[in-house]
């Protein structure tokens, strides 16, 4: 409930902000040459999806010309920065702008709005970091050592793979779904309405204040280092 109250304040938020416009109604296709990159920043409406059937050193964007013409993309030291040139909003029951790129490589992942970021046909490799501030949501595959999770807002992350380690900083009324991520050592801090869920082996440190909660796994050698201050839980599936 608390994190609809929140979407819906976002949301009628942004409305009373941002331009109203047409879409054209055209789907056009654009395509974009980049030079190296280790992060990604989403600060659209965009989803953006890690997909091996795009070069490289290519940016493939699908979508309303309307949108399309609206986006702005650059390279900044190393991290692409997806932004609009205009804060809009259009009355329309699909009409998604899809971003694809291919790099199994990145370290850096940050969402702030409510775009999204996940992988195809990609597994991310490297260490990496997700950000998400706003209703963004993540939904990647991972084969890595560490993967940290920092959710402010209501955002939303899906991981599934494997990492040694996972660390994950959450405010507000966001939710982590590591439970198809195997991993032997989670970091968590949950405060305000977070949710996490992990699929940890041998020990978690875990620390909850406010109303969170955390759903492990069940092994039997699992070690859990635990501190709760309000009414947040810590439960077994």
């Amino acid at each position: 409930m608390k994190k609809l109250l929140l979407l819906t304040f976002l949301s009628v938020f942004a409305l009373s902000c941002n331009k109203k416009v047409e879409l054209s109604g055209e789907i056009v296709s654009q395509t974009k040459q980049v030079t190296s990159y280790n992060a990604v920043s989403n600060n659209s409406s965009a989803n953006i999806e890690l997909d091996s059937s795009v070069a490289a050193n290519e940016i493939l964007i699908t979508g309303d010309k309307t949108l399309v013409d609206n986006l702005e993309i650059d390279n900044n030291d190393g991290q692409i920065n997806i932004s609009s040139k205009e804060s809009i909003y259009y009355k329309s029951k699909s009409s998604p702008l899809i971003i694809k790129m291919n790099n199994p490589n990145l370290q850096k992942v940050v969402i702030a709005g409510a775009g999204s970021v996940a992988t195809n046909n990609i597994t991310l490799t490297k260490d990496v970091e997700f950000h998400i501030s706003g209703a963004g949501e993540i939904n990647v595959k991972l084969f890595n050592n560490i993967t940290s999770v920092f959710v402010t807002g209501a955002g939303d992350v899906r991981l599934r793979g494997i990492s040694n380690e996972i660390k994950a900083s959450m405010s507000g009324a966001g939710n982590l779904n590591s439970e198809g991520l195997t991993n032997k050592l989670a970091n968590i801090e949950i405060s305000g309405a977070g949710n996490a869920k992990v699929n940890t082996s041998d020990e978690i440190n875990v620390r909850i204040s406010g109303v969170g909660n955390l759903d492990y796994k069940n092994y039997d050698r699992l070690k859990i280092v635990k501190k709760i201050s309000g009414v947040g839980s810590i439960n077994p599936y």
